[in-house]
């Protein structure tokens, strides 16, 4: 029994030894003009005070604080090669809207293969996730309800080094989002695929080049047990396009010793909503066009220590035959954020 004991401490000792643990922590400030994404029809009917049941705004900008922690376990226990284990925990504070508080914790599980290849799987769960209000279909009372919903979400990743000049990337998401009792007509299932190309990754310019690829299907009319019973069924099932370009420097310039990456990038999203069902009008041939941009500038502050300053812009416009939808849906809204941590 005493020698099985000390060859338990032995192993123990063994794996102790053989593994990296680490921990790093970031922590961000952003401010956003438009915390909801709300149109300008919407923002004006939020300042007219007059409809306190359908807003649980403070305001409609908001500063929020977001704390990141990641522990990692790394070792070489498949032939020499490495492998990353990494827990991820996030939180998310308001400081004007309390209730958007949110957050979510994940796994991802990293192993190299060689110096050429590598592949990731991971799993994040996001346990509340705040829309808007609107009114239900599930709903006997005319009133507004929070939009809400939890998300599972899977993802597995191939990174190849296919040449010097050369990165590629592929991923493919499976997410399941699971709506609050209001809402369980728009419970779905999305599956992605992207494709990444980064460009002379070593050169002083490096370039990113992603398509994706997304399909959304609702459940519509399995949500409710006697959909004849239902006036508008909605069915916010869709497809999209995504295209994105960044470039980043490096060295953009130097101060003393301190050497300032930058890094700039697009995106544009074509989504296409596949109801045919005229009387679901928030739905029925609506294409939605999403226009991102944004910017950084980052340099090392002590050790490996970042701080980067951030900012962004996005837009979407809505093509539908009904105005209102238009009107409801069309937004914009900036953001400039702050952010101390390790890795970026």
């Amino acid at each position: 029994m005493k020698n099985f004991l000390i060859l338990i401490c032995l192993v123990a000792a063994f794996f102790v030894a053989a593994i990296d643990i680490y921990v790093d922590t970031d922590l961000e400030t952003t401010y956003t003009n438009n915390v909801l994404k709300l149109s300008d029809h919407d923002l004006n009917r939020f300042e007219s005070g007059e409809e306190l049941d359908k807003f649980e705004l403070e305001t409609t900008d908001d500063l929020i604080f977001s704390a990141l922690i990641k522990v990692g376990f790394k070792n070489y226990f498949i032939d020499g090669h490495t492998q990353r284990n990494e827990l991820y925990f996030k939180y998310n504070s308001h400081l004007k809207n309390s209730f958007l508080d949110d957050g979510y914790l994940g796994y991802k599980f990293t192993q190299y293969l060689n110096r050429k290849i590598n592949f990731e799987l991971s799993y994040f769960y996001y346990p509340e996730i705040y829309v808007n209000r609107y009114s239900s279909e599930l709903d006997n009372l005319n009133i507004y309800r929070d939009f809400t919903y939890s998300k599972n979400d899977y993802n597995a990743e191939v990174n190849w080094k296919a040449h010097s000049l050369l990165e590629l990337t592929y991923r493919f998401g499976f997410s399941q989002l699971f709506y609050n009792k209001y809402f369980t007509e728009y419970d779905a299932v999305n599956f992605e695929n992207r494709l990444t190309a980064e460009l002379f990754p070593k050169a002083k310019i490096r370039t990113k080049i992603s398509y994706r690829y997304k399909a959304s299907d609702a459940d519509g009319k399995a949500a409710f047990a006697d959909p004849d019973a239902i006036d508008v069924i909605k069915n916010a099932s869709y497809e999209a396009n995504t295209y994105s370009v960044s470039c980043s420097v490096p060295r953009l310039f130097s101060i003393g010793k301190r050497r300032f990456y930058f890094t700039a990038g697009i995106d544009y999203e074509q989504r296409y909503f596949t109801n045919d069902d005229e009387d679901d009008e928030y739905h029925f041939a609506r294409d939605d066009y999403t226009f991102s941009a944004d910017a950084s500038l980052s340099f090392k502050l002590i050790n490996k220590i970042n701080l980067k300053l951030s900012g962004k812009f996005q837009q979407r416009n809505t093509d539908s035959p009904f105005s209102a939808v238009e009107r409801d849906k069309n937004y914009d809204l900036y953001e400039v954020g702050l952010r101390l941590g390790r890795d970026f």
